[in-house]
């Protein structure tokens, strides 16, 4: 959890030994379908079609800039947004990557892109 990929706030604790909710997620965001991890970055896809960000955000792979000073801000799961009327159905993250597919098959990406 060195990046905050868990959301969980760092007390001075960078690793997490048993299962723990996720703080606000749920009463926040409603039921999660899916969750997607990155190196330093996690994905949750709710029942809604909605998908969440939290971590490390140095690459964009959260899809927002949060600057150093404010890097607690990027432990806390917040909305990434799509074009209006997108409902997302699956989620997947590469290394420094995020990704999304859209119902009817659109596929959407943000992060670091070295390789074009």
């Amino acid at each position: 959890d060195a990046a905050g990929q868990l959301g969980f706030d760092f007390n001075g604790k960078r690793t997490q030994e048993l299962p723990r909710e996720v703080p606000k997620l749920f009463d926040t965001f409603g039921a999660v379908v899916q969750i997607a991890s990155g190196s330093n970055h996690t994905l949750a896809l709710t029942a809604k079609g909605k998908v969440l960000a939290w971590g490390d955000s140095q690459q964009g792979q959260i899809a927002r800039k949060v600057p150093s000073r404010l890097k607690v801000q990027s432990l806390r799961p917040h909305e990434v947004k799509f074009p209006r009327g997108t409902k997302i159905t699956s989620v997947f993250c590469s290394v420094f990557s995020a990704f999304a597919i859209a119902e009817g098959g659109k596929a959407f990406a943000w992060g670091l892109n070295n390789f074009g």
